[in-house]
């Protein structure tokens, strides 16, 4: 009986994984996490989401958006200032690259603070355990008074926190590369969870942004932040350590971008196939 349970529990793992997932998003059931999942699955990646909440969307019966792409992403539990919390099979399989998106639903100093900061050092150093190549790190260009000082500041400790890191780990035998996004108001169109994130708000955000041109602020598509970050956590020529802004990114916007990653799933899906130590289970 023992055998058999022994042999039930690795055919189980396997069926769990077939192969290291190519991408983990942490926090990927929020509005910016849950449109890289999308696009991830979209483009034939294999994702997990791991959220304090697991749950995926929820979308409205009279939605017209397809949202098929929800059941090809794998939606685990996990609390991103606590790695004990994340699924064993996730952390058991490891990752490509990883994707931080968290959100605090509590606005205070402390959970800012947990979520922005601590969560993202400890999902890095994760991501690394995990054996990722690229960690990717949605920070904020926001100004007061679109967002507070608290949620600027924890991410730019976050960001230099991170930045040092990862350099470091390029001087050991397990680097982690870095790249740091920073949008400036992320709109989009889609009912999620029966509430409506409407793109109309960008046009108020940009005209702020014109009446107040030294801030250096603009909007961004949350698809093309999504493309951005995915195309991002998968490009091995780019530098190890890169920060980017809206107009940094307005390059994804060209389809040649969705053809790169079109071909680069298909690259990551071949060498799978192509190895037999992947994911292996012959050692349980």
């Amino acid at each position: 009986m023992a055998s058999f349970s022994k042999g039930f529990a690795k055919l189980a793992r396997l069926n769990y994984f077939k192969y290291s997932p190519d991408l983990v998003v942490v926090g990927g059931n929020g509005f910016v996490g849950s449109a890289i999942c999308k696009v991830a699955a979209q483009f034939g990646l294999t994702s997990v989401s791991l959220s304090i909440n697991p749950a995926p969307p929820v979308y409205s019966m009279d939605d017209t958006h397809d949202s098929s792409w929800v059941s090809h992403v794998q939606w685990r539990h996990g609390d991103a200032t606590d790695p004990k919390t994340w699924d064993a099979h996730v952390v058991e399989a490891g990752c490509t690259a990883m994707i931080y998106t968290a959100k605090p639903f509590n606005r205070s100093e402390k959970y800012l603070w947990d979520c922005n900061y601590v969560g993202a050092l400890k999902s890095i150093d994760m991501a690394r355990k995990m054996k990722a190549n690229r960690f990717v790190y949605i920070s904020t260009n926001f100004l007061p008074p679109l967002t507070s000082q608290s949620e600027r500041e924890t991410k730019k400790k976050a960001e230099e926190a991170l930045m040092e890191y990862s350099r470091l780990s390029l001087e050991t035998d397990s680097p982690i590369s870095l790249s740091i996004l920073k949008p400036g108001w992320v709109y989009g169109e889609g009912h999620i969870s029966s509430s409506i994130v409407g793109a109309p708000l960008h046009v108020l955000h940009d005209h702020f942004r014109l009446s107040n041109s030294s801030r250096n602020l603009s909007s961004i598509s949350v698809d093309t932040l999504a493309l951005a970050a995915a195309c991002q956590a998968f490009d091995a020529e780019l530098e190890p350590v890169l920060k980017l802004y809206n107009n940094d990114m307005r390059v994804y916007e060209d389809p040649a971008a969705r053809e790169w990653l079109v071909q680069t799933a298909k690259r990551i899906y071949n060498l799978k196939q192509a190895s037999h130590t992947a994911y292996d289970y012959e050692a349980y």
